[in-house]
Parts: structure tokens; C-alpha cells; sequence
């Protein structure tokens, strides 16, 4: 008992730390893959890449990465999901085991910003990977919408929204999330060496990424494309002089190539027609009515909150007559989310979180100049993406949703690490 008991030396290790890495790269690299064919796998990738992490900063004594700004407020929120909001829960056990694995998200994001993709080497070939799975996405799905079925097999939802290579309609939002990050990764190393054509290429695929998001059918995709994408734009030509024509260019290009496929595409016209529908009777609408609900339930709970699962659960309270099929499994607004179900110290918390992330991103566009600050444009237009508050969105607690909305926040910042060493690419 007693030698079992005997501290491992600090030398030891239980796998070497080559392994660790090739082994966290692979994972990296399969994981957006596994988003469109194993929901499973990619939960499993996910976890290896935290699991190693954890692993290599035992047996290094590196634990540098929790004193990031963005992980401590994190592990704080998650500390705060199990002390205070889950046994405080409507459901205490349902709450319990969506507070528990949380910590996954943390560790996949620390994980991949500030070791697995820290090198630009590293990056170029994420950049590659994604670009290469992107491009089989958008043949597949534009396909779909010319020919009725994809070439995976899957046709189109009742709705008229596209599926892609996926079983059902979430392949707008997975394009518009990912694309930046890779865009970004082709077009530094491009613009550092003067290369014209291979930035060029990259232009093209990002502009390629968001028709395809259009041709979708998802609005809020589609929408959420145009902020990160006239962000980003936004930045380069207030501060690149020397860059302020191409990227006026490409916007007039976007807009142009987006308003044709509006003006002639009949199942367009129709998604835009049930938008402006949604946004005139918003306080009616089903959106609406959720965040009505989330507000109210929040205000009723502001302390810990109604806890995971508590939404659902309670949803049906707060019905108003006339509303018996309004209610749903999440308020489809991520601030309305956290405060429905965490309370306020929880949405201060995911305010704080979305603080910190902007603050490294507008560090980034003050640092650098040329193709570093294209980078960082692209890196907090990502972030505008994802926390733009005035959007209906998925779950930010669902496993699917939050594993694309971590990967792609966690390439994103990542994507910063090529900037932090332009000599090595």
C-alpha cells in the first residue's frame, strides 16, 4: 500500500508527449469531419484533445493556460453551475448532468488555442483541412439545390432549407462558422509572402462559403455571415489604406453575387418573404414568445436561475392562453438561455466570457498591420458571429451546437498564434 501510495516521479510519463501531440492533431483535424457524420465521434474527439491536455500539463507542470483570461472566467461559470445553479435546479439531476461534462468546452478550447494549434505550421494544415472538407460541403449542397438530393443522398427539408451532406438542416450555420477561421489561415501566409493568386484563391473561397450559406435557406446563417464578413471588412478599410480598395471590391462583390441570387431565385424570395413575416410580428412570433418566456422565467429566478433543463420543464407555466404551441427546449436566444437558466450572476458571467474574447480580438487589429490585422478582423468578426444578441440561435448548451461553436471560436483565436510568429511560416 504504502509504495502504491509514493508520488509518481515528475519525470514519469504515462504516454509521451510526441504522442500527445501527434494524437491531439489527428483529433483536431478529423473533429469537423465528425460533425457532419458522427455526432458521437465528434463528442469522443473532443474529449480525447481535453483529456491529453489535461494529461500533458500533469506530467509538464504547465498549467499557464488557466491563467488566461477567457478559461478562468469559464472555469468561474462552471464552478457557479455546480455550487450554486444545479442544486438550486428545477431538476436537479437533468441539471447536474449537463453542469458536469461542461468543462470539456473549456478544455477542447484552451487546448487547441494554446497547444495544439500554436504553431503556424500547425495551422496552415487545420486551414487546409477545413478548406478541403468546406469545399466538398458546398459541392455537395449546392447540388442538392439544383438537383432535389445531394450527392450524399439527402434531400432538402420541408422548408426548403438544404441539408447538405447531413441528416438534417444545420449546414448553413456549420459553413458560416468554420469558413472564417479557415479563410483567415490560407490568406495570411498568402498577403506575408506576396502571393497573389493563393490570396486571391482564398477570396474566392470564402466568397464561395457565403453564397453557399445563402443558398441554404437558413436566415440566421446567412445573416450572421454578413455581420462577421462586413466586420471584418469594416476594420481592414477604416485602418488598411493600402488594402481599403480590394476589400471595398470584395464586399461590392458579395453584395452584388447575394443580391442576384435574392432577385432570381424563387425559394429565396420565399425564406426572406417568412423573415420579414417573423420580424413584423416579432412579439407574436414563436421567437418572440421564447424570449418573453426566458425573460420572465430569469426575473423569476435571477439569483441561480431555473437551472439545465429548467426551461423546458417550466416553459408551459408561462403560456398565455392562445399560446398551447409555443414553447421549446431553449429560448433560441443565447443571452435569454443564460438567464432563464443560470440567472444573472450566469449572464454576467457569458457577458464577461464574450468581454474577454473581443478584448483579445481588438488587441490583435490595434498590434498588427497588413495581413496580421486582416487576420484579427477575421478572428472578431467570428465573435460577432456567434454572440451577436439580436439573433435566434441554437442551444448554447446541446452538445452538436456547442461543439461547432467552440471549435470554431477555438480556431479562430487560434489563427492569432500565426500572427504571433510570421517568421516561421
Amino acid at each position: 500500500m504504502t509504495a502504491l501510495a509514493t508520488p509518481l516521479p515528475r519525470s514519469f510519463s504515462l504516454i509521451p508527449e510526441a504522442w500527445m501531440d501527434r494524437i491531439s492533431l489527428a483529433a483536431c483535424l478529423l473533429l469537423p469531419w465528425l460533425l457532419i457524420f458522427s455526432r458521437a465521434g465528434g463528442d469522443a474527439s473532443s474529449i480525447l484533445i481535453g483529456v491529453l491536455f489535461l494529461l500533458r500539463s500533469w506530467q509538464t507542470n504547465d498549467w499557464a493556460w488557466a491563467r488566461s483570461p477567457v478559461v478562468r472566467i469559464c472555469l468561474v461559470a462552471w464552478a457557479w453551475m455546480l455550487l450554486i445553479v444545479s442544486p438550486l435546479a428545477h431538476s436537479v439531476s437533468e441539471s447536474f448532468q449537463t453542469a458536469l461534462p461542461w468543462i470539456r468546452w473549456i478544455l477542447l478550447y484552451a487546448a487547441l488555442t494554446q497547444w495544439v494549434l500554436s504553431t503556424p505550421g500547425r495551422l496552415r494544415l487545420c486551414g487546409l483541412n477545413l478548406a478541403v472538407m468546406l469545399f466538398f460541403v458546398m459541392v455537395d449542397t449546392i447540388w442538392q439545390y439544383h438537383f432535389g438530393i445531394s450527392l450524399t443522398g439527402h434531400v432538402p427539408s420541408d422548408t426548403y432549407r438544404l441539408t447538405g451532406p447531413m441528416s438534417n438542416v444545420k449546414v448553413g450555420i456549420f459553413v458560416a462558422k468554420l469558413c472564417f477561421p479557415a479563410a483567415a489561415m490560407l490568406f495570411y501566409p498568402a498577403m506575408l509572402h506576396h502571393k497573389r493568386g493563393k490570396a486571391a484563391a482564398a477570396c474566392v473561397f470564402l466568397a464561395a462559403c457565403i453564397t453557399t450559406v445563402l443558398l441554404s435557406g437558413e436566415r440566421t446563417a446567412f445573416f450572421t455571415c454578413l455581420l462577421a464578413f462586413g466586420l471584418g471588412i469594416a476594420i481592414i478599410a477604416l485602418n488598411e489604406p493600402a488594402l481599403r480598395t480590394k476589400a471595398l471590391l470584395a464586399a461590392a462583390a458579395v453584395i452584388i453575387i447575394s443580391g442576384g441570387l435574392l432577385a432570381t431565385q424563387p425559394v429565396l424570395q420565399a425564406r426572406v418573404k417568412w423573415l420579414h413575416e417573423n420580424l413584423m410580428n416579432f412579439s407574436t412570433s414563436s421567437y418572440g414568445t421564447l424570449d418573453r418566456i426566458g425573460i420572465e422565467m430569469g426575473a423569476d429566478h435571477w439569483v441561480h436561475g431555473a437551472g439545465f433543463k429548467g426551461f423546458r420543464e417550466l416553459c408551459p407555466s408561462y403560456l398565455a392562453p392562445g399560446e398551447l404551441d409555443q414553447c421549446n427546449i431553449h429560448p433560441h436566444n443565447p443571452y435569454v438561455e443564460w438567464f432563464a437558466e443560470l440567472g444573472l450572476p450566469g449572464l454576467l458571467l457569458f457577458i464577461a466570457f464574450i468581454a474577454a474574447l473581443s478584448r483579445e480580438g481588438l488587441r490583435a487589429v490595434r498590434a498588427n498591420r497588413g495581413p496580421g490585422r486582416v487576420v484579427a478582423a477575421m478572428v472578431l468578426g467570428v465573435i460577432a458571429m456567434h454572440f451577436f444578441p439580436l439573433m435566434a440561435t441554437q442551444s448554447f448548451f446541446s452538445n452538436w451546437p456547442a461543439l461547432l461553436l467552440w471549435y470554431s471560436l477555438a480556431i479562430a483565436m487560434s489563427s492569432l498564434n500565426m500572427v504571433k510568429s510570421p517568421t516561421e511560416i
